[in-house]
């Protein structure tokens, strides 16, 4: 019993040093785009790194090359990505809604890991959207989320 209740105390304390970290961390911002202050507001310092990465790699290593409306009014874009020495290596769609700036795309970055692909950060960038959808935000990765225990 000692032992799960030092294993607890431990978790317990690993969680608060990072809650005191993420709440005073000053944003450092690496990109002028004001969608990446916004995922700095709203997620945790683990969390926003990761999103981060995938902002920074949407705007350097990323381009549209083709777009397309289909029948829902919705547009079909290519984003192709780039390698470190600029060479295509992938081109990805995505399907984006401007009524709810809803995007999908065919990495399937989303629904595998939980936040948004470098290739949605790309359509973003050429849309001038600000911030981040609610309906991409994961609740259990917020900088507002309580602890529960």
């Amino acid at each position: 019993m000692m032992c799960f209740e030092n294993r607890v105390d431990s978790q317990r304390y690993r969680q608060r040093v990072s809650e005191f970290k993420t709440s005073s961390t000053m944003f450092t911002g690496n990109t002028d785009l004001a969608i990446e202050q916004h995922a700095f507001a709203i997620y945790t310092n683990a969390v926003f790194a990761q999103v981060q990465k995938e902002i920074i790699k949407g705007k350097f290593l990323c381009y549209i090359t083709n777009q397309s409306e289909t029948s829902d009014s919705s547009l079909l874009i290519d984003v192709t990505h780039l390698d470190k020495r600029n060479n295509i290596t992938n081109v990805y769609q995505v399907t984006y809604n401007n009524v709810d700036q809803s995007a999908s795309c065919s990495c399937r970055n989303f629904t595998r890991i939980g936040y948004l692909c470098r290739h949605v950060f790309c359509v973003y960038r050429l849309k001038n959207v600000e911030r981040i959808p609610p309906q991409y935000i994961n609740d259990r990765w917020r900088r507002d989320a309580l602890p529960c225990y």
